[in-house]
């Protein structure tokens, strides 16, 4: 075999050697955001009961005028998303890709652009992104949680039109979330769309119940979290248990 012959064996074999290190890093890529989708959904489970407990605890609370004011801000919030809001795509592409630019920032990524118009825009970072960042706006209520930051350290003269502001704020957040999840996203179809159901699920869930405990007070807010919890480990306990007998 002469020179050349070598050569392009040698060639041949890195290539080959490099493709099944790809397929291998794909299989274990797929294989992780599964068992990611998974975790998720067992998180769900346990956040859709306290969730629920949740919405009866909001019920039982509707003389308190925080809690009146947020579900009117609510109702406002509708009508203003079907009259007017979602029509302003400018201002939906603005805060998609704002929450892209505050959860990468929270990353330590540092952003080298940023650009919004209407239906569309990108961020761009110095580093790669990660799957949070991609996922940030289908899952996150940011301006619900600016809002929710000025409310609890607001005092309480002023706690009930916050919580109006953020009743409208989490009503664009549902029906804007509704109008932009789709497996036509880019975001989405990069991150696999298991993963990406799973997490919009389960962050929507999560921190709407968040914000609704909130507002009836910070007790709740903890018996939230430790429902949730324990909800989804009883669940796993279950389950594990199932093949056990």
């Amino acid at each position: 075999m002469g020179k050349g012959d070598c050569r392009w064996v040698l060639a041949f074999s890195r290539r080959r050697f490099k493709f099944i290190i790809v397929g291998i890093m794909k299989i274990v890529s797929a294989l992780i955001k599964l068992l990611i989708s998974i975790l998720l959904l067992l998180l769900l489970a346990g956040f859709v009961q306290a969730f629920l407990y949740d919405i009866a605890v909001l019920g039982e609370h509707l003389h308190d005028s925080q809690v009146r004011w947020f579900l009117f801000g609510l109702s406002v919030g509708t009508v203003l998303w079907f009259v007017w809001i979602r029509k302003k795509l400018f201002f939906i592409a603005f805060e998609h890709e704002l929450t892209h630019l505050i959860v990468a920032l929270l990353f330590f990524r540092s952003p080298k652009s940023f650009e919004a118009k209407e239906g569309s825009g990108q961020v761009q970072y110095e580093k790669a992104s990660n799957l949070i960042i991609a996922l940030a706006p289908y899952f996150l209520p940011t301006y619900s949680l600016f809002v929710l930051i000025v409310y609890v350290l607001a005092s309480s003269n002023f706690k009930p039109y916050i919580a109006f502001l953020i009743g409208v704020s989490l009503a664009y957040h549902i029906f804007s979330n509704i109008k932009e999840f789709s497996f036509k996203q880019p975001d989405i179809q990069k991150s696999g769309y298991a993963i990406s159901t799973a997490l919009f699920m389960f962050g929507n869930v999560f921190f709407t119940g968040l914000l609704i405990s909130v507002l009836v007070g910070k007790e709740f807010a903890k018996e939230y979290l430790k429902l949730g919890w324990s909800g989804s480990v009883d669940l796993v306990k279950g389950i594990i248990s199932g093949f056990n007998p």
